[in-house]
């Protein structure tokens, strides 16, 4: 079977359906009951995502990448999940269909068990500071959890040899200046921000060397990726191990860092007083790696990122 197109365009993705009868035979296929309903969620940037209710009332998500008709980001994260489920306690859901692309469906896809609960960053805006404590002190645990699986020639194959610090600090600095080089063409975060940015990075970027790189990090551990029980504000589930990889285990706090502690730095210090306070260098990596990742999302959507990170989370960090 050839494969498909990727859509390349954000109208393209956002516009993307699939019919129910679409996701019954992908359900036949799998043996499980067949859906009565489905519809779009509306999260995921990078892959389509279905919620399917089954006819015994049952759901599960139906994940589509149509962003990348390979599915070798797939079958990565596929991988990552099973060591996630085997060696620590932080909870994922099961997969429990997977598929390269077949007759019903010709994107690579997967059937996935429904975390119960809401997103998050749905919650958070409605609770108190307490509150807020509780969840981010249970994501610094959930980390802490996930880091200290042990590298094996199964998590090798799957994501590689760990690099040495002055290689992370090559592929850190590589992200960096590809992400201003499209933003100086794009033009509108501005030179001055961009100059700023660049001075800064040229002062301290030394200091990414020192990094150890020794922990499998999620590196997308943000609030909607996280399922939260409403009632008792328990962490249900961690979703999304996409991009998972080798890094300095530190750097994991970096999505938090830049929704959550850049806007409200009096909250982040019951996370670090569970997962370990950094070090005066760990914290200026830190500053580089978030501003890597920024400057590098928004030069992806050429202007402010959905989820809220613009030209004003760039000041931020340069303070």
């Amino acid at each position: 079977m050839t494969a498909p197109k990727p859509l390349l365009t954000y109208r393209e993705f956002v516009d993307y359906d699939l019919s129910l009868p679409v996701a019954q035979a992908i359900c036949l296929k799998a043996g499980i009951p067949e859906p009565t309903s489905i519809r779009r969620l509306k999260r995921g940037e990078v892959n389509a995502i279905f919620l399917l209710e089954l006819s015994g009332g049952d759901l599960l998500v139906l994940k589509v990448w149509v962003r990348c008709s390979d599915d070798q980001v797939m079958r990565r994260e596929e991988g990552v999940i099973k060591i996630v489920q085997r060696e620590c306690a932080v909870p994922t859901p099961d997969w429990v269909y997977v598929s390269s692309g077949d007759s019903a469906l010709a994107y690579p896809h997967v059937l996935i068990e429904y975390a119960a609960g809401v997103d998050g960053d749905r919650v958070w805006s409605d609770i108190g500071f307490e509150d807020r404590e509780k969840i981010l002190t249970q994501c610094a645990w959930q980390m802490r959890d996930l880091h200290s699986i042990s590298f094996g020639p199964d998590t090798a194959a799957i994501l590689g040899n760990p690099m040495t610090g002055s290689e992370w600090r090559e592929s850190e600095e590589n992200r960096f200046h590809g992400a201003v080089g499209l933003l100086r063409n794009q033009g509108w975060l501005g030179k001055d921000t961009l100059d700023r940015c660049t001075a800064l990075w040229t002062d301290r970027a030394e200091s990414l060397g020192t990094a150890e790189v020794d922990a499998l990090v999620h590196h997308d551990f943000q609030l909607h990726n996280l399922r939260v029980d409403p009632e008792t504000l328990n962490l249900i589930a961690v979703l999304d191990f996409g991009k998972a990889k080798i890094a300095p285990a530190f750097t994991d706090s970096r999505d938090l860092h830049l929704s959550v502690f850049l806007t409200t730095p009096e909250i982040s210090e019951c996370f670090w007083r569970t997962f370990g306070m950094l070090s005066a260098e760990q914290e200026l990596v830190l500053k580089l790696h978030s501003l890597a990742r920024v400057l590098d999302i928004l030069a992806a959507y050429q202007g402010p990122a959905p989820g809220g990170w613009d030209r004003t989370t760039v000041l931020k960090l340069l303070d």
